[in-house]
């Protein structure tokens, strides 16, 4: 069972998610952008930018669109840094949430301890299952632009931000899928 902070009113503690009120989720991919979040997670609140150290982002997770989308994974070098958002969900609208993110099918979820300012924080993320992962994949640009407009909606450090400006993408073909993906998200004026 995964150990996760909970929140009871303004105390926070560590307790098994059955007894849990809210979670505590680190986002780095699309869901930088808060009104994704809000429609996936009704109720989500992105509290601060937060750092996960000793793993990289990478654009390698097997889309069911053919394209590649974010994940993380342990890195060999420990200078390496993900930044992200940690937001306060729900407890009721994490299987939302987790069905949208296709938990047990392309993502598993782990715990992860991250660090914003002073504080530290035990959260849940998404990890590509190793059978979902093939380092040859491109994300579509519409996908690397939300990535990108969330992490400038956040506020996440500019050399972040520039760093994923250069990952390389490809224009997708369903143009319908493209508009619906980036239709009316206020974190995608910055992309």
């Amino acid at each position: 069972m995964s150990i996760v902070v909970v929140h009871r009113g303004s105390r926070s503690h560590q307790a098994d998610l059955p007894n849990a009120v809210s979670i505590l989720y680190f986002a780095y991919g699309s869901n930088l952008c808060g009104a994704r979040v809000a429609g996936r997670a009704p109720g989500a609140v992105a509290l601060r930018p937060a750092q996960l150290s000793g793993f990289e982002l990478r654009w390698h997770k097997r889309s069911v669109d053919g394209s590649g989308k974010c994940s993380i994974q342990p890195s060999t070098f420990s200078a390496s840094v993900v930044h992200g958002v940690l937001y306060r969900l729900p407890l009721a609208s994490k299987p939302k949430l987790d069905q949208v993110e296709g938990l047990g099918v392309g993502y598993t979820e782990v715990p992860v301890r991250v660090h914003s300012g002073p504080h530290i924080s035990e959260a849940l993320t998404y990890v590509a299952t190793p059978t979902h992962v093939d380092e040859s994949l491109k994300p579509y640009s519409w996908y690397k632009r939300l990535v990108v407009a969330g992490a400038v909606a956040q506020g996440l450090p500019p050399d972040y931000i520039d760093s994923l400006r250069t990952v390389v993408s490809l224009p997708d073909p369903d143009v319908e899928r493209r508009a619906r993906h980036l239709a009316d998200l206020p974190c995608d004026r910055a992309g």
